[in-house]
């Protein structure tokens, strides 16, 4: 029995770990910053280089997914993957904007410079590549400086949106294979489905001929009676 059990678990964790090193492929990075920003890999994350050093990912290049803790910087070596994930999050109204299907992407451009430039630099701040940060770039670096909230984890982490909508974070690092080419910190968004409605009714009332009501604006309506008391005068 004890046998048995073992083998169970053995497979459960194979298959666990199985998900996560499966290797990924850059799809076409080359469409978007060269190879370096926002990278489209095949397993549907996307990426950002950790080391402006080193070269930039090409198509069909070879990648493990690794978890995040593989996010250093380049001064001793300290772990920023709390600080990258905590800006994607607490950060992402400023950075995306949903499609109006079924997706979120990065918008054109925050504060006069292209999103997904200004995301790349302000990683490069925390990997300690770039000291020199002002306007928009301060702004959210210090957002995420400030942030006291709980960890944020590598994997499914649901954030609610200021609409009231939630979508899900996943985060991963995509290691290259090659000694002299870019680590990647990738992110996937998953679009949950907008929660349930819940409705408002104002104080004014809203009336036919024959009755009246509350009436929220999705068009729910509330306290609806018929007329009493006579003809109205007024």
């Amino acid at each position: 029995m004890a046998k048995k059990i073992l083998c169970v678990v053995m497979t459960v964790v194979f298959l666990l770990s199985s998900v996560i090193v499966a290797p990924a492929t850059a799809d076409d990075p080359t469409a978007i910053g060269n190879g370096f920003t926002n990278v489209i890999f095949s397993n549907e994350y996307r990426g950002f280089c950790l080391d402006r050093y080193k070269s930039g990912a090409y198509i069909g290049d070879v990648f493990t997914p690794t978890d995040t803790s593989k996010a250093t910087n380049n001064i001793n070596n300290g772990d920023i993957s709390q600080k990258l994930k905590i800006f994607f999050t607490q950060c992402f109204d400023d950075l995306f904007v949903y499609d109006g299907i079924s997706n979120y992407s990065l918008k054109d451009n925050v504060g006069g410079t292209p999103t997904d430039s200004l995301i790349q630099q302000i990683i490069y701040h925390f990997v300690g590549e770039q000291d020199y940060i002002w306007g928009m770039q301060k702004t959210l670096v210090e957002r995420v400086n400030s942030y006291t909230g709980t960890e944020i984890p590598d994997n499914g982490y649901i954030l609610t949106l200021s609409s009231g909508d939630t979508v899900t974070f996943y985060f991963l690092v995509m290691q290259s294979n090659k000694d002299n080419q870019q680590d990647f910190f990738a992110y996937k968004i998953v679009t949950n489905e907008k929660p349930t409605h819940k409705c408002e009714f104002p104080e004014q009332w809203e009336s036919d001929e024959d009755s009246h009501w509350h009436e929220c604006e999705c068009g729910e309506k509330a306290d609806e009676k018929e007329h009493s008391g006579g003809e109205a005068t007024c």
